[in-house]
């Protein structure tokens, strides 16, 4: 696989200053101020390897980066699957299911 590599195509220096700025953030602002900086780190990132606008494609990670800094947890329950807590999730990411029909999905006979 040839997965883009921020050490790369940044550099050293640029990733050190980039989680300098985001601790600073942290010990600043708090959690949330946090995450949203690592959201916005990791949307320039994107943007420079697959070019202008690509990381407004990253919404759904804002909405769990806010879950996380929040400290939010959903509760669902779902008749016939249980209760469930989620103190992070991204929207549209599936299987959303808490368990799944082996019959359905054969490579999951070798997790049972």
């Amino acid at each position: 696989l040839n997965f883009p590599s921020p050490l790369v195509t940044l550099g050293a220096q640029a990733i050190d200053g980039i989680a300098a700025q985001i601790a600073s953030r942290l010990e600043e602002r708090g959690t949330v101020a946090y995450t949203h900086e690592l959201v916005a780190a990791c949307r320039g990132v994107v943007e420079h390897h697959f070019g202008s606008g690509s990381g407004a494609r990253l919404a759904r990670v804002d909405k769990c980066a806010q879950m996380i800094g929040h400290q939010e947890c959903m509760e669902e329950n779902e008749p016939g699957k249980g209760k469930r807590y989620m103190n992070s999730y991204l929207d549209g990411l599936l299987p959303i299911q808490p368990f799944h029909d082996v019959e359905a999905h054969p490579w999951l006979a070798d997790l049972a």
